[in-house]
């Protein structure tokens, strides 16, 4: 009897001295306990239940702030460090989505008007579009109108008024009408830098969000012509430096950064929006003026404000494409976590082929010309004379034309960076032989190169980079030869037409692929589903 005591004894002590144990380690929870419950129901047991409820809960919750603070982290295998850039590691993503619809997004768009809405009534086109939506309480879509001598909205407004010409004003997009919200106590040039950050101030005060989205919506010339043309100040644009300006005083991460406008799809562009933004969805080519089709991916949005960013940037992207119809259209999305490895091996590509790009011009025959009928081609009065593009060169048609050592590694990173690109191909001018992504090489062109002195150092490019350009200057390349694209648009048939580059090995840099798993989202998790790409 004693022995059967003292063997009882020694496995209560001995159970007792593993919870203390496991206690004092911070390693037990509710899931050992109930694994020793069926062991007695004794007094003792429900002692010990009890002591340990307060501190099982305190528990439980640090488990679920750990858990969420683990979402929040972007894995890397342990045996792997992410290839590193000149400047230190490729980024995560500012945006945090928080899944399950809890997401709210507060949606900018940037209306300068001009003649595409004073002549034609575009923007209120575009307007009408978004009032097809019907929006969850979780999403704010909110537009920022001027840059018009004319408006054509007063049967959407909420009181059958006009959108004013001789203000800014601030509209929230309601069910089925607009209703004006904030206006400016006079007119402000929407070209001007502050213009943009007031905008973006307001909205991220009146409309808190975890998701911020912008649309600069206007004409655009690129990434040193820049974005916008005020009717009311006809005198300059709203250069890449300008936004990135505003970018940077309004404290914003954005989500993405779309532009429905022509010719800002360039590498410039990508590289000077970095620091404030995860996405960048442009056109490398001119735009039609009817632009973006806004209607689905805003309702997409409202359905599940938790929609990733990709998949959305790929409703849009298909979307214009299909609007384009009968015209000339391209539209990509941008991973801009890649946008500074991509501006340092094009440098590489670049200055190891200086020779053969100083020797041959690679731009294209990029002439809106092409897209418009004769009669209305001269009706156009702004600032943005349609001509040809004569210093924009597809960076992956470069790579992929010139052979070198650098080609391979620019291919794949501009093919991992380019998230999603879509073209029109049935047309007679298709741009499905463009890839996604432009540079500027201003061959032969010295205003335009004095253009970039001025803007390229103020959003980061680094003197070496700006010197290599003005060598384009003396070129004696003729431009636009067409020689050299011949046959392209066999070569190229969009992006299932190319091999994968995403085992490219860089040497120190590893491959790529190794770090695309699921958590990093750019590629990997809507290869099969969008399946056109790589």
């Amino acid at each position: 009897m004693k022995n059967t005591l003292k063997k009882v004894l020694a496995v209560f002590i001995s159970l007792t001295m593993m919870i203390s144990c496991f206690a004092a380690s911070g390693c037990y929870g509710l899931e050992f306990l109930e694994d020793y419950e069926y062991i007695s129901d004794s007094d003792v047991m429900s002692e010990m239940e009890d002591e340990y409820t307060d501190d099982e809960e305190e528990y439980a919750d640090d488990e679920e702030e750990y858990a969420d603070d683990e979402e929040e982290e972007e894995e890397v295998p342990e045996d792997e460090e992410v290839p590193e850039l000149p400047d230190g590691k490729f980024r995560k993503h500012y945006t945090k989505i928080k899944g399950g619809g809890k997401d709210e997004v507060t949606v900018m768009v940037y209306m300068c008007g001009s003649n595409l809405e004073s002549d034609s009534g575009f923007a209120t086109s575009d307007i009408k579009e978004m009032l097809k939506a019907d929006y969850s309480d979780k999403v704010n879509i909110l537009i920022e109108t001027g840059g018009a001598r004319k408006w054509h909205a007063s049967s959407i407004t909420d009181d059958g008024s006009n959108i004013s010409t001789k203000k800014n004003q601030v509209w929230q997009v309601m069910e089925n009408d607009i209703t004006l919200i904030d206006e400016t106590d006079k007119r402000e040039p929407m070209t001007d830098p502050d213009t943009l950050l007031d905008f973006i101030d307001f909205c991220t005060e009146e409309y808190p969000a975890n998701r911020y989205m912008l649309i600069l919506w206007d004409h655009g010339d690129g990434a040193v012509g820049g974005f916008g043309y005020d009717e009311h100040y006809e005198s300059g644009t709203l250069t890449i430096d300008g936004i990135q300006q505003a970018l940077k005083k309004s404290g914003v991460k954005f989500d993405f950064v779309g532009y429905d406008a022509c010719l800002m799809g360039m590498m410039e562009v990508a590289y000077m929006m970095y620091d404030y933004v995860d996405y960048f969805i442009a056109s490398e080519d001119y735009e039609p003026a009817a632009g973006w089709e806004y209607e689905n991916w805003l309702q997409a949005l409202s359905d599940n404000t938790s929609i990733s960013t990709e998949k959305l940037g790929k409703i849009i992207v298909d979307d214009y494409v299909k609007e384009c119809g009968r015209s000339d259209g391209i539209l990509s999305v941008c991973d801009l976590v890649y946008a500074k490895y991509v501006y340092a091996i094009w440098c590489e590509f670049a200055y190891a082929n200086e020779e053969t790009l100083l020797t041959t011009d690679y731009a294209w025959e990029t002439e809106a010309s092409n897209r418009l009928d004769v009669k209305n081609r001269y009706d156009w009065t702004d600032l943005f004379f349609y001509s040809e593009e004569s210093h924009i060169i597809d960076m992956l048609a470069v790579a992929r034309t010139i052979e070198s050592e650098q080609s391979e590694p620019l291919l794949a990173g501009l093919k991992t960076m380019i998230v999603y690109s879509n073209a029109t191909s049935s047309t007679e001018y298709s741009a499905s032989y463009m890839t996604g992504l432009a540079v500027a090489l201003p061959y032969g062109d010295s205003e335009l190169y004095s253009e970039i002195k001025e803007i390229f150092p103020k959003c980061g490019f680094d003197d070496e980079y700006v010197e290599f350009l003005g060598k384009f200057v003396d070129s004696e390349s003729a431009p636009n030869n067409d020689e050299i694209w011949e046959g392209w648009d066999d070569i190229w048939n969009g992006w299932d037409s190319w091999d994968d580059f995403l085992n490219y090995e860089w040497g120190e840099w590893g491959s790529l692929s190794d770090y695309l798993g699921e958590d990093w989202g750019a590629i990997g998790d809507y290869l099969d589903e969008w399946g056109l790409y790589f």
